[in-house]
């Protein structure tokens, strides 16, 4: 497969996301007391797959077909303002605000849908656009088009449904509504006569946004335990940050196999899931500060690593051969993961040992990877 690289106008659209992000955290603990109840996660949850099934519809057109012509980055920049400017509404309590769009009263939700709307609309230009410049239209082309209004239609006909919903059922509409625009592609592309995407472009992309939300993190940790007021703090939550991170990039940059033409929605699918831990573990450093929140914030920051884990370790189906996940590399990870939360969870009251246990926990786990690799080109050499 000829590799595409990533275009600066592509980065500059991943750039939103970081505000995006940003609002996500939030969503976690955006009222008064930090409490996160049902409606919280839920409205959380809603926003995040809302957020991404547009991402995922835009990156399908820039992976197969966008030439970096000036009508992909007009309409990548505009695309960029809309979806600025939904992320800005994500809030705990976004189905009951209202938005003042200049001096005429709009309900948030139905504000945010027009807005995705909008967005749509744009990357359906973008195919119009590249069809009659390059006078090219293949069946695929259609499919997708197709697909996108179709999109359209679920986000109108779920404004009529919440219109005569009661207020505390809104989020599970708007659950059931963006999770149908996130999932259906995967039914489109199976009609698609060639629906593999650029897989070194994706992986490059799905990396790339993954350390922009990363860097959310770092941001949390740094502000929350600043190196001068709390040095081993300080030292052992970015330890631990820090072999997250090396884990995900030893996985993604050395494990998996960069050229082959295979599906590649579920390593988007499982790239959500390490974003929307990545996201908990944010909001669980940021709670966990405050010791009145110290239950909640420990649980927050234990499901963020271990989600990360499950859906990083998620992406070994696309390694190179000899790399695959294997029962010995599985248990290896499973013993040093299950040592490293139980202790967190017995010594969670004591901040320095809490983050200090899971410094060691990450650093473990990247050892027990990087082992396992060296092992594999050694025997390779001597074959």
């Amino acid at each position: 497969m000829k590799v595409k690289k990533v275009s600066n106008y592509e980065l500059f659209f991943d750039l939103v996301f970081i505000l995006a992000t940003s609002q996500l955290v939030g969503i976690l603990h955006s009222t008064p007391e930090h409490i996160v109840n049902l409606q919280g996660i839920l409205a959380f949850f809603v926003a995040t797959i809302s957020i991404w099934s547009v991402w995922l519809m835009e990156n399908s057109y820039l992976n197969r077909y966008s030439r970096r012509d000036t009508n992909d980055i007009y309409t990548i920049i505009a695309a960029a303002l809309v979806i600025g400017n939904m992320v800005t509404l994500f809030t705990a309590n976004w189905r009951l605000g209202v938005v003042n769009f200049n001096g005429i009263a709009i309900p948030v939700y139905i504000y945010y849908n027009l807005l995705m709307i909008v967005v749509l609309g744009i990357i359906i230009l973008q195919y119009l656009l590249h069809i009659r410049k390059y006078q090219q239209c293949t069946n695929d082309m259609v499919i997708q088009i197709k697909g996108i209004f179709i999109a359209i239609l679920i986000v109108i006909v779920s404004m009529v449904i919440i219109s005569f919903t009661p207020v505390e059922y809104i989020n599970y509409i708007y659950l059931f509504s963006y999770l149908a625009l996130l999932i259906y592609p995967t039914f489109m592309t199976k009609k698609m006569k060639y629906s593999y995407m650029n897989f070194p472009h994706l992986v490059e992309r799905m990396q790339l946004i993954t350390i922009l939300t990363v860097g959310e993190l770092v941001v949390a940790v740094i502000k929350t335990y600043p190196l001068a007021e709390h040095f081993l703090l300080s030292v052992s939550t970015f330890v631990m940050v820090g072999f997250l991170f090396v884990s995900y990039v030893s996985q993604t940059v050395i494990g998996i196999e960069h050229h082959q033409e295979r599906a590649g929605v579920p390593l988007v699918y499982l790239h959500i899931g390490i974003l929307i831990a990545i996201n908990i573990m944010t909001a669980g450093v940021e709670m966990y500060y405050d010791g009145q929140l110290l239950e909640m914030g420990s649980s927050m920051v234990l499901v963020g690593i271990t989600l990360f884990y499950v859906c990083l370790f998620g992406t070994s189906r696309y390694n190179k051969e000899g790399l695959q996940m294997t029962k010995q590399l599985a248990m290896s990870c499973f013993v040093v993961y299950l040592i490293g939360a139980i202790l967190a969870v017995l010594f969670k009251n004591n901040t320095l040992l809490f983050f200090g246990i899971l410094a060691i926990q990450s650093v473990s786990m990247t050892q027990v990877a990087i082992h396992f690799r060296k092992e594999w080109i050694q025997e390779n050499i001597q074959f």
